[in-house]
């Protein structure tokens, strides 16, 4: 579940409606969720009562990732660029936000957007407003999006929500420095320690402007060591573990 922002008269009635129907949804099963953010929405803001509920990252595969980060790709650009990966949706993922922070950054970067989605015009007439036309570029979607991440000088990442992120692991998997907005699931689980300097307050774009800045002139040494605990084989390790002990239950 991600949470979820309603305006307009109906909002409270919708909140409620959305809060009621997830609190009966998670109540009385046994629950894994892929973030810790997401568990204890569920248990203190939902206020659900599940059997058990656990929280097992999504899985990654390290080599795959660097291997179609090697791959061929068309119309990269040669001159350096920042990039975000995403669906062209400005509700959640926040392009204005983007698009503000990326001018008030004054880098002489380009922005790539990569993704499409129902939101493509307006933000293209956003883009246009901030006279940002000729230095961001929209190459729609791409099948290797690992390609544009590792050839990237800064991969940005500004949603008001996320269930988990996995744009910001496969960034940092790839050793492409990432800067996110703090939303409230998941990006404060990957950018650690710390990298937790590189998370902006949402709707902060002076200060979403001013971490490009930093992490563009200098950034933390990536230890891929400590991404391990997002690897294929590690999850699948605490998926059978939790299967074992829910046969042990039933049998006990």
């Amino acid at each position: 579940a991600e949470t979820k922002n309603y305006s307009g008269p109906m909002a409270p009635l919708k909140h409620w409606w959305r809060r009621s129907t997830y609190r009966r949804l998670y109540s009385g099963k046994r629950l894994i969720t892929v973030s810790k953010g997401l568990e204890k929405y569920i248990i203190e803001d939902l206020k659900a009562k599940p059997l058990a509920i656990e929280t097992i990252y999504n899985p990654f595969d390290f080599e795959e990732i660097e291997n179609k980060a090697l791959e061929k790709t068309e119309n990269i650009p040669d001159e350096p660029f920042i990039i975000h990966v995403g669906r062209l949706d400005i509700r959640s993922k926040r392009h204005d936000i983007l698009l503000k922070a990326y001018k008030e950054s004054k880098i002489p970067h380009k922005l790539v957007l990569l993704g499409e989605g129902k939101d493509k015009e307006k933000i293209q007439q956003f883009i246009e407003e901030l006279d940002l036309s000729d230095k961001v570029i929209m190459p729609g979607f791409s099948k290797n999006p690992y390609s544009w991440i590792k050839h990237a000088k800064l991969c940005l990442l500004t949603s008001d929500f996320e269930g988990f992120s996995r744009v910001l692991v496969e960034a940092l998997i790839l050793k492409t420095p990432a800067v996110s907005t703090d939303c409230p699931y998941g990006p404060s689980e990957i950018l650690v320690e710390d990298f937790s300097k590189y998370l902006a307050p949402t709707e902060d774009y002076m200060g979403l402007a001013n971490l490009i800045r930093n992490a563009i002139c200098s950034y933390l040494s990536i230890d891929i060591d400590k991404l391990r605990k997002f690897s294929a084989d590690r999850i699948a390790d605490k998926f059978l573990r939790m299967v074992n002990n829910f046969d042990k239950g039933i049998h006990e």
